[in-house]
């Protein structure tokens, strides 16, 4: 039961919702900056430097926006979006360990996000999570 009496989703699986949420907007953040700066005119005219980041950046874009709906479909119950989720959370993790070493600043932003995101993923496994996803609600 929620607080307002109806049946949903377990206050774990809302909390684990909006974490999961943050994480997959912020990105959407430096996607924007990302294709301002390919707009920009670079240095020397060399544009190809330009069309490359607004490519990533469109691929940044189009995987958050995939996560965001995985997210959705999460909240709803859907299994199979809770093991995605995790999925995701494990290669992030291991992809945020790497560049915490390498990139400095950024990369201890970056492993903010990803106990952001483990947090998230182990607040989908509480019993009152399990038994939201098994259907008895």
């Amino acid at each position: 039961m929620t607080r307002n009496g109806r049946t949903g989703a377990p206050g774990a699986v809302w909390i684990s919702f909006w974490l999961y949420l943050l994480t997959a907007l912020w990105p959407l953040i430096g996607v924007g900056i990302a294709w301002i700066g390919a707009l920009e005119p670079t240095v020397g005219g060399d544009r190809q430097a330009g069309y490359e980041t607004a490519v990533v950046a469109t691929v940044n874009a189009v995987i958050a926006i995939v996560q965001i709906v995985i997210v959705f479909l999460m909240r709803r119950g859907r299994r199979w979006a809770r093991i995605v989720l995790v999925v995701l959370t494990v290669v992030s993790v291991f992809g945020v360990s790497i560049g915490g070493v390498y990139v400095g600043f950024v990369g201890f932003f970056g492993i903010g996000v990803g106990i952001v995101t483990i947090v998230a993923a182990v607040l989908m496994f509480t019993p009152a999570a399990n038994r939201y996803f098994r259907g008895e609600r």
